[in-house]
């Protein structure tokens, strides 16, 4: 067998194995894994089984560990295992040697009998069953044969299982036989064999300490806890010992037997919560010294409790509240309240401190039910929930009339707090009349007063208390109005030079009055009586400066039953005059910047001291002004400044008044509006009139919707100019006034510039033959222009329009020679404005107008005579033209041919055809002068004879249309050259990009008049307009591809 260890701090246990049988009576039920019941055999003459032999692995203890002989059960000898020089020897494993003989008998012929094998079990989890897992040994050969190397001896060699218990263990034994013939070997047979079962003991020979369990919370009470441990076979009692961590002396928890059931526990106690600790388990053994285990430290916490209630809240502590109590456990950090009433929401979460036992609810109602829960900060946070209903014990309270309290025509009545009372009403007739009922008062409330009595009015009263359920309580009075002492007061600041008021409340009950007075040691009263029961005052007149009075007021009462009412007597020292004076300030009177006083002069002073702070500042040095003043001015203020006054009349004793006002300078809002007379062409002024007391502007404005950067303006501006507008542009505009608070005003405007009458001009030098130029001056605010014209005499005007609006003339055709013609010029505007009748003689001139001739073509051509037809197409109308001048250019040499023809072609004789050429008809002659330039019109560059060939003969190329330049096949590239212009419409400077090589540009206007020429180069160019007029022109750049134009408008 395997050493039985009790691992105890690293200490072994010895176990000491004992073996005996077990009755066949007591394990007779008992079937091992594979069937067999002890003490089955095959034969019941004899036992295969011989003898039992016992040994350890480690020591051999003789021959024999212990034996059995003969068939029986009844002879064993137990092993014994001991210590010895200080060693543990123990039990590893256990060694069983089954010897049995090898018989030959016959029972009924000759048999003999061999030993199949054997198997050996034992219950090691003591269950009463025995197995296949707890099958510790069996034994057979390779082919299944029994092993007879022993001559009949089996030996069985096992270990035992670690950590096993003390206590008894049965172990079976089961040999198993087979019977076989000698002669017919084939024929062998398995009988049964024997089965045995053995009961052994296995005990503890040597003191081995326990260890306690660690420290475990859950078994806490206030004041101690549990302490468990396992049982040591040896050990035939216990001592759990503990003492605070640092004291010397131990506690003890007394001797303690072994718990049958392993189930050891001790409790220790008289421990304090948060208090360290340390203990240990002292196990004793007969025949050994008493074992100890190690020290166990631990902090005592206590057992963490749900808080313990007491019965029932105590109620109505204050009307209104209940508290209620708790036992305060012994762990604890403190606590959380949560309540609510009448099932509505818990309350938020109202910690409590851990020396907190009670919690009182207020604001409660009769019939309120409160459901609370109390959470325990400790270890889990245990919770306790209660409820109760509250009670408030409301009963009536009992009204009383105060008839001292009464005045001419009110009744009081009084009553005592009622505890718990949710409030209170009032009801009430007089004289059996109509029953009046009062609001709900509070539950504080205590005294109600009953108005409109007269003397001798029955009224009856009700006191109703509003509790859960309502109670009331009645009375009855008959109404007598009281005359009481009326207190007189001399008012001062009502002195003037000999007077005085002298004023009392009003009250009622008083027929009259009688007022008294008299100078300060005087023995006598005057008298002044009569006065009116309604009265409230009365002004003494004749008195003297610098004297002191003394004045009482008697009340003469109504009823009868009640004496005259006397004041107490009052005094007062008459100052002749010398009085407060308040100055006033006239609002009306104020300036941007000042706020006038004035006051009326009072029959005493000296003079006047003024003095003045604005916001809490400086006081101003004091302004001495005469006694005859009555007015005064403070300057430089600003509108709303907070300003304080201190004014003092200068009399017998200086009398100061203060008073305080916020100046209005009277600022508001600043209008603006458009200044139509000084519209620009781009901008518009917004106008507006000064505002008094305003710090300075701020101008908000859009164009189109689109907003634009804030403008601040200073306080004397008026004006502000907006520039960069468009016609049709939508300016909307918003001026902000800085004042005290400040104010706006909006508006808004469609801009469409300055739009007067445009006068045109008839420009005499253009005149062409059917045609001349009408000019005018350049303005911003027409959109368009629509020029009408007529011959003299006739009623029927041509038009011709212009649809732009930044144009500065046109030009008319078709016009008859020696001819006078009226014309007027439309400028479109908000409202259009018509120039008055103009007119000029036409006489004809040069046509001048670069696109008079048009559709400039090639007709045929010779290769042989270097002779091209051409042709070009007069504008219809134009009679007056007698001949064309037309210059033919090779564009590549620069060579040019001029020619005449008196009608639209001609044939022109060249040096060579082979290089591309251009023709423009240069000038046109007219009627009676042939002297005039007009620009170049182009044709498109034609070659006719290049090395690609066109034939010796034959019609022309025709260019594709509107293209500038063309370039056949094989001699230069074919393009389509563009001339960019940007930005168009132009400034004063401009760029430009082409195609091609240029070398030079030149800037023509409608009429075709050279304004402009110089040199260029490249692709682009960078040219200045600084000396160009606003207006429309034609750019042509000279390039080897050949010319582009393009239209240019100048701004």
């Amino acid at each position: 067998m395997k050493t039985i260890f009790t691992p105890l701090k690293g200490l072994f246990s010895v176990c000491l194995l004992t073996l005996t049988s077990v009755s066949f009576a007591q394990l007779a039920a008992i079937q091992d894994a594979h069937g067999n019941y002890p003490d089955q055999t095959g034969n019941a003459d004899f036992e295969f089984i011989q003898q039992i032999h016992y040994q350890g692995n480690e020591r051999w203890f003789g021959a024999d560990g212990g034996f059995k002989d003969g068939y029986g059960f009844d002879d064993f000898m137990n092993p014994t295992f001991y210590t010895k020089d200080g060693e543990v020897n123990h039990v590893d494993s256990l060694k069983i040697i089954l010897w049995y003989p090898i018989f030959d008998k016959t029972w009924t012929g000759s048999t003999t009998y061999w030993s199949k094998g054997g198997r050996v079990w034992i219950d090691w989890n003591r269950n009463e069953n025995f197995e296949e897992s707890e099958m510790v040994w069996q034994t057979t050969d390779a082919n299944g044969d029994p092993d007879f190397t022993n001559r009949g001896t089996m030996w069985a060699d096992f270990d035992v299982p670690a950590n096993l218990d003390c206590g008894k263990y049965i172990m079976r034994i089961a040999v198993e036989h087979r019977r076989m013939p000698e002669a017919a070997a084939a024929t062998r047979q398995i009988i049964d064999g024997d089965v045995i079962d053995l009961e052994f003991t296995i005990v503890q020979d040597y003191c081995t300490p326990v260890v306690p369990s660690n420290y475990d919370q859950t078994t806490d009470d206030c004041t101690s806890t549990e302490i468990t441990w396992g049982t040591s076979c040896s050990a035939n009692s216990y001592e759990v010992q503990w003492r605070q961590l640092g004291d010397f002396v131990w506690n003890s928890s007394g001797t303690l037997a072994p718990d049958p059931q392993n189930q050891n526990v001790a409790r220790i106690n008289n421990l304090v919560s948060g208090t360290t600790y340390e203990y240990r388990l002292a196990t004793n053994c007969d025949g050994f010294p008493t074992e100890y285990s190690s020290l166990t430290t631990f902090t005592f916490q206590g057992r963490c409790e749900a808080v313990q209630m007491s019965p029932t809240p105590v109620q109505n502590p204050t009307c209104n509240s209940a508290q209620i109590t708790w036992i305060k456990p012994c762990v604890t950090d403190g606590y959380i309240l949560q309540w609510k009433e009448n099932d509505d929401y818990w309350s938020a979460n109202i910690p409590l401190d851990e020396n907190t036992t009670t919690y009182t609810f207020t604001n409660l109602h009769d019939g309120d039910q409160i459901d609370y829960r109390i959470t325990n900060l400790c270890t889990g946070n245990p919770v306790t929930e209660s409820l109760f209903v509250f009670s408030g014990n409301c009963e009536a309270a009992m009204p009383s009339l105060v008839p001292s309290a009464n005045t001419c025509d009110a009744a009081q009545i009084t009553w005592d707090e009622v505890c718990s009372a949710e409030g209170f009403q009032v009801k009430w007739s007089v004289n059996g009349g109509v029953l009046n009922t009062s609001s709900v008062l509070g539950a504080t409330t205590t005294q109600f007063t009953i108005n409109g009595l007269n003397t001798g009015d029955d009224l009856d009263y009700t006191l109703v208390t509003l509790c859960a359920t309502q109670v009331q309580a009645s009375g009855n009075y008959t109404f007598a109005a009281n005359c009481g002492v009326v207190t007189p007061t001399a008012d001062v600041a009502t002195m003037d030079c000999e007077s005085i008021d002298i004023t009392w409340p009003q009250t009622c009950g008083v027929e009259e009055y009688t007022l008294e007075y008299r100078q300060v040691g005087s023995s006598s009263w005057t008298s002044i009586g009569n006065l009116d029961g309604n009265s409230t005052g009365y002004t003494l007149s004749g008195l003297s400066t610098a004297v002191s009075y003394e004045y009482r007021l008697n009340a003469d009462c109504d009823n009868p039953a009640q004496s005259v009412q006397t004041s107490g007597v009052q005094s007062f020292t008459f100052d002749g005059g010398c009085i407060k004076v308040t100055p006033t300030h006239v609002a009306s009177a104020n300036t941007c910047t000042t706020a006038q006083l004035s006051w009326n002069i009072p029959c005493v002073t000296n003079g006047y001291e003024i003095e003045w702070r604005v916001d809490d500042g400086s006081w101003s040095a004091p302004v001495i002004l005469n006694a005859t003043t009555t007015q005064y001015t403070l300057t430089g203020l600003t509108e709303g400044d907070e300003v304080e006054v201190r004014f003092t009349n200068v009399c017998s004793t200086d009398k100061q008044t203060l008073m305080d006002f916020v100046f209005d300078s009277g600022c508001e809002a600043a209008v603006p509006s458009v200044d139509e007379t000084t519209l620009g062409c781009g901008s518009l002024d917004l106008v507006w009139d000064e505002i008094c007391g305003a710090s300075g502007y701020q101008l908000q404005w859009s164009k189109n919707g689109q907003a634009l950067p804030a403008q601040n303006l200073s306080a004397n501006q008026t004006s502000f100019t907006i520039i960069g507008v468009s016609n049709s542009d939508l300016i909307e505009y918003t001026l902000i006034t800085h004042c005290a608070s400040n104010r706006s005003a909006s508006g808004s405007y469609e801009f469409y510039g300055t739009c007067n009458v445009v006068t045109p001009t008839a420009n005499e030098s253009t005149q062409t033959c059917d045609g001349i130029d009408i000019d005018w001056p350049s303005s911003c605010g027409p959109t368009g222009y629509t020029l009408r014209y007529r011959a003299q005499g006739t009623t029927q005007w041509q038009t011709q329009s212009v649809f732009d609006g930044n144009s500065s003339g046109t030009h008319i055709d078709g016009l008859s020679l020696n001819t006078r013609y009226e014309y007027e010029l439309e400028a479109h505007c908000v409202t259009n404005q018509t120039s008055s009748i103009k007119w000029f003689d036409f006489v004809g001139g040069v046509e001048q107008s670069p696109g008079i001739p048009t559709d400039l073509d090639y007709g045929t051509h010779s290769c042989l005579s270097n002779t091209v037809a051409l042709t070009w197409t007069a504008r219809p109308g134009n009679e007056s033209i007698v001949s064309y001048n037309i210059v033919v250019e090779d564009t590549y040499s620069g060579q040019q041919y001029t020619t005449t023809s008196t009608t639209n072609s001609v044939t022109v004789q060249l040096n060579t055809l082979v290089n591309p050429i251009q023709f423009w008809v240069q000038s046109v002659n007219c009627l009676g002068d042939t002297s005039s330039y007009s620009p170049r019109s182009y044709s498109q560059a034609w070659p006719s004879c290049g090395p690609s060939g066109g034939g010796l003969e034959g019609p022309g190329n025709q260019p594709a249309s509107r293209a500038s330049t063309y370039e056949p096949s094989g001699l230069l590239e074919e393009r389509t050259p563009t001339l960019e212009l940007f930005p168009n419409p132009a400034g004063d400077d401009l760029s430009l990009r082409w195609s091609g090589e240029a070398t030079r540009l030149e800037v023509r206007n409608l009429k075709g008049q050279l304004v402009m020429e110089q040199s260029v180069n490249g692709t682009a160019a960078q040219v200045s307009l600084v000396n160009l007029t606003a207006g429309q022109y034609l750019v042509t750049v000279f390039t080897d591809l050949g010319t582009q134009t393009s239209r240019l408008v100048k701004k």
